[in-house]
């Protein structure tokens, strides 16, 4: 047992493995701090950056959802079931109010048979870096996939907007713009 005492007095005691262990550490512990160095942190933590694109709800035929429609900004996007309509909206930072309005009725680019009587549709939006640039028009960041689960089908849909989009005073409506279809199996399910 190890006992340290100051002017004779004894002040308190330790096994002697436990001294030898808190040496241990504080000298492991000392490296760490200065081996580095000028300040550093003495470990280096690997940083994995996390962006949420956006999240989806639907129920009763509707589907509503976040997706990113330029780097730093979200849209907003409504699919009603029962008319087929999808509509996406951007908010302007700036002015706080709505900026862009993208829409489609795109239960008719499905051309459903006339047995399919309650189409079922589902959508998601995903990112997409299309490239293809036409005068000062610039494709959205997502793309939004519509599937309807009883024909099998499905289909890809993007937003075009100028550059310029957030100076601009009054609200840019346009189409969406249908970009791909194909069918996710070769055999109807009956509704």
């Amino acid at each position: 047992m190890t006992q340290f005492s100051s002017s004779g007095g004894r002040i308190f005691s330790l096994p002697g493995g436990m001294l030898a262990a808190g040496v241990l550490c504080l000298g492991i512990t000392g490296g760490m701090l200065f081996s580095r160095g000028g300040g550093e942190p003495p470990l280096t933590v690997l940083e994995i950056p996390v962006r949420a694109e956006g999240a989806s709800y639907g129920e009763d035929g509707f589907v509503t959802g976040t997706a990113r429609l330029e780097d730093d900004l979200d849209a907003f996007y409504f699919f009603d079931g029962l008319t087929g309509e999808l509509k996406v909206l951007a908010i302007n930072p700036r002015t706080r109010k709505f900026m862009a309005e993208f829409s489609r009725n795109v239960a008719e680019d499905f051309k459903l048979d006339k047995d399919v009587k309650n189409p079922h549709f589902m959508v998601v939006a995903g990112v997409a870096d299309l490239v293809e640039k036409e005068g000062n028009l610039r494709w959205s960041d997502s793309v939004f996939y519509v599937v309807e689960r009883n024909s099998g089908k499905a289909a890809c849909y993007a937003a075009k907007f100028p550059s310029g989009l957030r100076s601009q005073d009054s609200i840019y409506r346009s189409s969406l713009v249908g970009l791909d279809t194909h069918s996710l199996r070769k055999v109807r399910v009956r509704d």
